[in-house]
């Protein structure tokens, strides 16, 4: 098992797995995760998931949906890390082929939860969003 000790190379690690999951592989992004049964995700495609079993799966089905897939973007807005706990806050453009091949373009902002645990940080909780205007509401 990997141990990943501090929150910098935590953060090079998640990068690297992000570019992984962009490319349909979700693998490396899945070892950045806690397995305790607490970890959560609030997913982009919608729905909240959690627990280690699903999440891995619902891990495995988000990644499936990107092919030959890459980052144009990911803007950090915030970060903190104390001694336990830490948190990343972006924003993020990824480029990637949809099932029918069609290039498209995701735009999303996304917020990771980290853990310091016994293996390293690891994430238990990722919520991310498309990334729209603002629209007030109706008067």
């Amino acid at each position: 098992m990997i141990v990943i000790s501090t929150w910098h190379t935590f953060n090079a690690e998640l990068r690297k797995a992000l570019e992984a999951f962009a490319a349909g592989d979700a693998e490396p992004y899945k070892r950045c995760w806690s397995t305790d049964s607490d970890c959560t995700v609030f997913g982009a495609f919608g729905g909240v998931v959690r627990g280690d079993t699903e999440v891995r799966s619902r891990l495995d089905w988000a990644a499936s949906q990107y092919r030959e897939g890459h980052y144009t973007a990911y803007d950090v807005l915030a970060e903190y890390a104390g001694e336990d706990m830490g948190c990343i806050v972006a924003l993020e453009r990824v480029e990637t082929r949809d099932a029918r091949g069609a290039m498209i373009t995701r735009e999303r902002r996304i917020t990771h939860v980290a853990r310091r645990e016994p293996e390293g940080w690891r994430i238990v909780h990722q919520h991310s969003d498309p990334l729209v205007a603002v629209t007030p509401p109706p008067i």
